[in-house]
C-alpha cells in the first residue's frame, strides 16, 4: 500500500501566488487521516476578510465530514487532480509519498512539521 499526504494552504494573494499552510490529508490503504489548524485560520481572517473565511471555513469542514464518513474521494488520482486543476480557496500541494506506513503518529509528526503547530 502507499502512504501519500497532500499539504492544504489557503490563498491569500493569488496574483502572486502567496499561500498559507493550514491542514493536511493522509491516505494509507482505507485509512485517511485530516486536520486544519482552526488557530492559524483564525490568525488570516483578517487577511482574506469575513465572507472568503466562512466560505473557506465550510470548505474544510466539508473535506473533514468526507473524511469521517470515509467517502472514497481521497484517491490518489483525485487528489492529484485537486493539486493541479484546483486554485481557488483552498489548494492542495502535489502528492509527497512515503516509503513508511501511514499511520496516526505519522500523520501528527509531519502536520507539526509542515503546519507548524504542536499538539
Amino acid at each position: 500500500m502507499k502512504t501519500f499526504y497532500s499539504i492544504l494552504s489557503v490563498n491569500i494573494n493569488p496574483e502572486i501566488v502567496e499561500r498559507i499552510s493550514i491542514g493536511m490529508l493522509m491516505t494509507y490503504g482505507e485509512s485517511v487521516f485530516y486536520h486544519y489548524s482552526k488557530h492559524k485560520l483564525s490568525l488570516i481572517k483578517k487577511l482574506i476578510g469575513k465572507t472568503t473565511y466562512k466560505a473557506t471555513l465550510n470548505y474544510l469542514k466539508l473535506i473533514g465530514k468526507c473524511v469521517g464518513k470515509r467517502e472514497d474521494v481521497f484517491s490518489e488520482q483525485y487528489i492529484d487532480y485537486l493539486s493541479r486543476y484546483n486554485n481557488n480557496l483552498v489548494s492542495f500541494s502535489k502528492l509527497k509519498f512515503l516509503e513508511i506506513e501511514g499511520t496516526e503518529t505519522v500523520f501528527w509528526k509531519l502536520f507539526t512539521k509542515f503546519i507548524n503547530e504542536n499538539f
